[in-house]
């Protein structure tokens, strides 16, 4: 993915779902977040505003005009795995993996490596919308993360599907928020990483 085309994909947008936040940090504790196809940081600044994380993103575009301070720009193709000398408790990438090119696809799922677990999305062959190079099933990317050691938890994957929150936002005012797709109610995924204990 260039990094053009990623701006003009996330348009200054961002993905949250308070939800999904609460759950991790009440369920499994988690206090730091890896964002995976951060854009400007949106959901790093909501998670850590609104929540109380301590987040990290990635982001291929060094042009966007970042809401937050700690974005790596990063991209998978041209730099290949994005190495952390620290582990996030939850790694986050929704709307992202169609937009990561074939070529870099097992970076991108390797920089998973240092999240204990991880909410994924993807979306199928021929889903509309900006340069989406890699739209791929659930189980292409199922095997990707098994074979690094991940476990898919599909019942962690069923309860954020049936409960989440999902919005696309512009800014942190909560009152301006406002209904986003369905990624995470039709394609979360949930991995967990049995070596960060």
């Amino acid at each position: 993915m260039s990094r053009i085309d990623h701006h003009l994909e996330h348009n200054g947008r961002g993905h949250k779902c308070d939800w999904t936040l609460k759950f991790w940090r009440q369920r499994y504790k988690c206090k730091t977040l890896l964002d995976v196809g951060a854009g400007v940081g949106l959901n790093c600044a909501w998670a850590s505003y609104y929540h109380g994380y301590i987040a990290t993103g990635i982001e291929a575009d060094g042009q966007c005009k970042k809401v937050h301070d700690d974005i790596v720009i990063h991209d998978f193709v041209t730099d290949g795995v994005c190495k952390f000398d620290r582990i996030f408790d939850l790694g986050w990438s929704v709307a992202t993996s169609e937009h990561i090119d074939e070529k870099g696809a097992d970076n991108y799922v390797e920089t998973f490596l240092a999240c204990k677990h991880v909410v994924f999305t993807w979306c199928p062959p021929g889903y509309p919308g900006y340069h989406h190079v890699n739209c791929q099933y659930q189980p292409y990317w199922i095997d990707k993360f098994q074979n690094l050691g991940f476990i898919y938890d599909e019942k962690v994957s069923n309860i954020i599907k049936s409960r989440c929150e999902f919005s696309m936002i512009k800014n942190l005012d909560r009152l301006q928020k406002r209904r986003g797709k369905g990624y995470l109610k039709d394609w979360a995924t949930v991995f967990h990483n049995p070596n960060i204990t």
